[in-house]
């Protein structure tokens, strides 16, 4: 059986991603599916420059606004949802397109990457609170070297939340990340996935991000921001 194709357009921040995917979509029939990690959020609609419903032009998006901010989201669980809202999408006889900027979660739908280590919560509380000493960091980077020097040489120490997984993969199942990494390599790809990527010359892409700051000012960003500054009070182990 022939593999389903899936558009993908992404690209840097301020690139018009979401007008090139609305423009498509009006053209052919489609729907959008947000690859953005910020978009999933209630409340930071300005903050993460989501198409507003005028702009959108009545193309539907997907996977906008679900979350609220106090709420957790993985690879794994954007992975799940975008692959329903693909199949919703494609069962109405519409065409999927999905776009955004976060590459983990473009990575998680259309390349072989299983989660199949669930986190122990025990031992990454453990390794989280050995993060949080002086030195800690670089303690667990070394250790990462020790065991997975692949994964060490790709992660800086100061990305603890990485180097932490790492970690905790192989302490559960005695095999590096790297090694599962290559597993997810070597398994077929879910779609035939066409990726278009948005590319301007870096003056003119600064120009858009100096437009964006200034529009997202001007629509009232900075009140949004403390809205969500209140709600982190209410909620400050979210």
């Amino acid at each position: 059986m022939s593999k389903e194709t899936l558009i993908v357009l992404t690209g840097p921040t301020a690139s018009g991603k979401s007008d090139c995917a609305i423009q498509l979509c009006l053209q052919m029939g489609g729907e959008v599916i947000s690859a953005d990690s910020m978009q999933l959020y209630r409340g930071m609609e300005i903050l993460s420059a989501a198409p507003t419903a005028e702009e959108r032009l009545g193309v539907p998006h997907h996977l906008m606004g679900i979350l609220a901010p106090c709420e957790m989201c993985t690879a794994s669980m954007s992975q799940e949802r975008a692959a329903r809202a693909v199949s919703d999408v494609r069962e109405r006889g519409r065409e999927p397109v999905l776009c955004g900027g976060s590459g983990l979660y473009i990575d998680a739908l259309i390349a072989p990457m299983a989660f199949s280590v669930k986190s122990d919560e025990t031992l990454h509380r453990a390794l989280i609170s050995e993060s949080e000493q002086p030195g800690g960091p670089r303690r667990l980077h070394e250790e990462l070297a020790l065991i997975d020097p692949g994964s060490a040489a790709r992660l800086h120490e100061n990305d603890v939340r990485r180097v932490v997984r790492a970690i905790e993969v192989y302490r559960i199942t005695g095999r590096t990340l790297t090694e599962h990494f290559l597993e997810d390599r070597r398994a077929e790809r879910p779609y035939r996935d066409c990726v278009f990527a948005l590319d301007w010359p870096r003056e003119k892409l600064y120009e858009r991000l100096d437009t964006r700051v200034d529009r997202v000012l001007e629509m009232g960003v900075v009140q949004d921001v403390e809205k969500l500054l209140d709600l982190r009070q209410q909620f400050p182990t979210a």
